[in-house]
């Protein structure tokens, strides 16, 4: 069976101040661990056709905001991968502060990157390795300075 939503996860962040491992402790400054943006993953449910931007909006489960890598690995790692998701539903990993809407200013001129593979490990992998290209914006060359 599949999943209507995602499963939010309560666990407590990662204190700023240090790192432990198992054999030793590493001090990482808070700033070591920012991403370059702020990222929001949001999901949703097919609607159909026919509404409006604000019923669209409406359809949004806003998941999480991450802006340090233990947190969004945090996030990733507790996520159902999209093959346990059930049809219809997607996730969408936008910039903070970007809804993923048509409408919205900064993607009314934009548009989006569909993959079609077989589900299963290797699909969630991809899926895994492309947000990490996106968070780190290791994807080159942008296609507009602000992308």
């Amino acid at each position: 069976s599949g999943l209507d939503e995602p499963k939010v996860s309560t666990a407590e962040p990662v204190a700023e101040s240090s790192i432990s491992s198992a054999s030793s402790t590493t001090s990482v400054s808070a700033a070591s661990l920012l991403l370059p943006s702020a990222w929001t993953l949001y999901f949703d449910c097919y609607m159909g056709r026919g509404h409006t931007p604000e019923e669209y909006a409406a359809n949004l489960l806003n998941v999480c905001t991450v802006c340090r890598v233990d947190a969004y690995w945090r996030w990733l790692n507790h996520l159902p991968p999209p093959a346990r998701l059930r049809p219809g539903s997607s996730y969408h990993f936008m910039r903070h502060n970007v809804l993923p809407l048509w409408e919205h200013s900064q993607t009314v001129d934009g548009g989006q990157l569909q993959f079609r593979v077989v589900r299963g490990p290797h699909a969630d992998r991809l899926y895994q390795d492309l947000l990490v290209l996106l968070v780190c914006e290791q994807m080159h060359p942008p296609l507009h300075k602000d992308d």
